[in-house]
């Protein structure tokens, strides 16, 4: 194989940042504060199949659970 070619279906290795970002917040600021509503409702409001219909905060006990 050639110096720099590819295996086929190995992931390439690209220098630099991406492109294009998956997050559309500004800045790490409104990443984190977008972060922590999302995981707020994931956990506490998000119903969840395999525990009833209930959100996983449910499975907490304590100051936790509030």
């Amino acid at each position: 194989m050639a110096p720099g070619a590819s295996v086929p279906g190995t992931p390439q290795v690209i220098d630099g940042p991406p492109a294009h970002s998956l997050c559309p917040c500004a800045g790490h600021d409104e990443r984190i504060t977008a972060l922590t509503g999302f995981l707020h409702t994931y956990s506490h409001h998000r119903c969840h199949t395999a525990l009833g219909g209930h959100p996983p905060i449910s499975r907490a006990s304590g100051d936790r659970a509030r």
